[in-house]
């Protein structure tokens, strides 16, 4: 059960932590008429006397039985307030995974089965795919089908008796509520608030990052855009385009057609003719409004590294913890530590989308079924 009282406290106390205070972190009376506790720095928490307190009964425990003392500058994101979501987390991190392809970390996994199966980001997985358990223990694992729309992708691991996290039936979380990163670790990655409920994000276009014009041959590049997956794959000007994942485009039109079906994130292979040779490229697609419009650098500086992938959801919840790229694919839990969502994508700044639990559970039915089947053309552009 959703706990108000705890989101309630935690906005409370991300409020106070910006404002300097000298000798205390004082809180006033808030707009539902909650008194609010005074942290003073010389000794335990002091919380209020008689009613009820905004703060949760679980965190109350922690700081009056460990002795933690709250600084006069105390934001969620807090080792001592991480610390006290350690018992609230501790089943999810056994369910969370790191999926590493060319040994690097790129998501995290969340196993949904005992028998090995593992729900992740789809637009990631670009090679061979290990995943770390719980524990160190890291397996092959195999695509066994993925939603586009939703970017998740459902992997099997020949493992069994795997902790897995429940995916219960409930209504989605609203805006208000409290909610935790899960890592594989003790505690959790991050504390977050929701801020939008269950909502759609527009489609955006993706493009390879090139300009082009119509010749004899077909589509000939005039020009790569600096930063672009054209410019990292090596294409170049004057190169004619004769095929993408093996569909054949011989105009600008056929080309510009056959990127609809794509998204920001997406690995195609290109097939081209460089003088007198036929090459064969695999490029990632961008975000258009990224790679044709002036990208503002102190706006990026303070982003930090967002998902290639982080548009174009049916379905998403919005949240301010803060998410690395490679950290998605993760559960997000409330209080109770009921799984929320799972983390699709590190969107902006200040937010982070996780497609709804029930979402998921919706999707991992249809993969079960067969519904929702890995295509060849689908798998060869991650090999």
């Amino acid at each position: 059960m959703i706990r108000p009282i705890a989101t309630a406290w935690l906005l409370i106390l991300t409020a106070a932590s910006l404002v300097p205070r000298p000798d205390a972190c004082c809180w006033a009376q808030g707009q539902a008429g909650v008194d609010r506790v005074q942290f003073p720095t010389d000794q335990g928490p002091q919380f209020p006397r008689g009613g009820t307190s905004p703060v949760p009964e679980w965190l109350r425990r922690y700081y009056t039985t460990s002795g933690g003392l709250l600084p006069d500058r105390v934001g969620k994101n807090h080792e001592l307030v991480k610390a006290a979501f350690r018992s609230v987390v501790a089943p999810a991190s056994q369910s969370t995974v790191r999926v590493i392809v060319h040994e690097k970390q790129v998501a995290l996994g969340t196993i949904v089965d005992p028998d090995g199966f593992i729900v992740t980001k789809s637009s990631e997985l670009v090679g061979p795919i290990t995943c770390q358990l719980h524990g160190g223990r890291t397996l092959p694992a195999r695509i066994v089908g993925e939603s586009p729309e939703h970017d998740l992708a459902l992997l099997k691991v020949d493992a069994v008796n795997l902790s897995a996290m429940q995916l219960a039936s409930r209504p989605a979380a609203g805006p208000g509520t409290l909610v935790a990163t899960v890592g594989p670790l003790t505690d959790p990655l991050a504390i977050g608030v929701v801020g939008l409920g269950p909502s759609a994000i527009a489609r955006p276009r993706a493009v390879i990052g090139i300009v082009m014009e119509q010749a004899e041959a077909g589509p000939r590049i005039t020009r790569i855009l600096a930063g672009s997956g054209a410019d990292r794959a090596g294409l170049r000007a004057d190169d004619i385009i004769i095929a993408l994942d093996g569909r054949e485009v011989p105009t600008r039109r056929s080309l510009t057609r056959l990127m609809e079906d794509y998204l920001p994130g997406d690995t195609v292979k290109v097939r081209i003719w460089r003088g007198e040779k036929e090459i064969h490229l695999a490029t990632r697609l961008g975000l258009a409004d990224e790679i044709e419009g002036p990208i503002n650098t102190a706006d990026v500086e303070l982003a930090g590294e967002l998902s290639v992938r982080r548009r174009g959801f049916p379905s998403v919840l919005q949240h301010d913890t803060v998410v690395q790229p490679s950290q998605c694919g993760g559960p997000l839990v409330d209080v109770d530590g009921n799984l929320v969502g799972i983390n699709i994508a590190r969107a902006s700044r200040i937010a982070t989308y996780a497609v709804p639990a029930d979402v998921v559970r919706s999707v991992l039915n249809d993969l079960r079924a067969g519904q929702l089947v890995t295509t060849e053309r689908w798998l060869e552009s991650r090999q």
